[in-house]
Formats: structure tokens, sequence, C-alpha cells
């Protein structure tokens, strides 16, 4: 299982150790409250009745109120994922949003593997954005591209430090002895 939701499980049940169903429910529903906030933040360009209307079509949704009730990783992932996308469409502006961008990516990816669609996803367009203005030689394509790649290799990093972590831990054995003690061993095979 990627490690981000078991983490910030682990965060609420050590702030409320009482309940431990409550607390992780807690959780998953406060990140709904902020998916949400975030699908506002999306929508600037739009009027604010479109913007309504689309948080409105968000919030009841079915399969939202049922990732929001329940102990699932869906909204977590989509919190990641769109605070992605809010830092994508300010790429332009500075190492720091790409940094961001990347980062958030990263964790999305970290949160469930479904993310490494999006890593695949997002290949093409960073060979787009390379290839873009190369004629033209335009400084705010060179630093526009330079952006992205920061955020398809910071995600990459994420993406390849859970694999090669599943990679290690499959490879890593444990079995009982006869005298109740457990023995470790790595299969090199």
């Amino acid at each position: 299982y990627p490690p981000v939701f078991p983490a910030l499980s682990a965060i609420m049940l050590w702030l409320f150790p009482n309940s431990e169903y409550n607390a992780v429910r807690i959780m998953v529903t406060f990140l709904a409250g902020l998916v949400l906030l975030l699908t506002w933040f999306l929508t600037n360009n739009l009027n604010k009745i479109a913007r309504y209307l689309i948080v409105s079509n968000v919030a009841t949704n079915f399969f939202f109120i049922n990732y929001a009730t329940d102990i699932l990783s869906e909204i977590p992932y989509m919190l990641f994922y769109l605070m992605f996308l809010l830092f994508i469409k300010k790429i332009k502006s500075s190492i720091t949003i790409a940094i961001l961008s990347g980062i958030t990516l990263g964790l999305s990816l970290l949160t469930r593997t479904i993310g490494f669609a999006l890593l695949i996803e997002l290949l093409p367009l960073t060979i787009y954005l390379l290839f873009q203005n190369r004629a033209n030689r335009v400084k705010k394509s060179h630093k526009t591209q330079i952006n992205f790649l920061i955020v398809i290799l910071l995600s990459a990093i994420f993406g390849l430090g859970w694999i090669a972590n599943l990679f290690i831990s499959s490879k890593i054995n444990t079995y009982p002895t006869h005298n109740g003690e457990v023995r470790t061993y790595i299969d090199y095979a």
C-alpha cells in the first residue's frame, strides 16, 4: 500500500488515540473540505455561478460523498492532485512553483498507485514542451520547459523511490522458527 495515506492516518491516530476509526474519518472529511476549496480556486477563471455549480456538483456527487465518509485514500489523492493542478497553472512564474508542483504530484503518486498513470501521461506533454519553441529560442519558453522538467523529475524521484521500496521489500522474507523466533532473510533469486 502506498505510504502517504497510512502516514496521514498515523498522525491522526497519534492526535486522537482514543477513537481510531473516528480520528481517520475526521481526517478524510477535513481533506474533503479542502478538495472543495481547491476546486473553487481552480475554477477562478469562470464566473461565480459556474464556480458554485461546479463545487456543488462535486460536493453532492455520490462517489465524492462515499469517499468522504468512508476511510478511503481517494480523497487525499484528489487533494494532492488538485494541488498539483493549482500549481501547474502557474508554472511559468518561478522554480519554487515548479518544485511545489513536483512535490504535490509526487505525494499524489504515493497516495494511490493510479497516480503512476498520470506520470506516464505527462511524459508526452514534457516532450512537446521541450521542443515547442526550439526554432524561435524564446527565453520564456525555456524557463517553462525547465520548470516542467523539474516537476517531472521530482515526481519521478518520488515514484522510483516507492518502486525501489516495493522491490526491496519483496525480496525480504521472514519465517518463524520452532521456538517462536522470527528470522529474516533476503531472497537473492
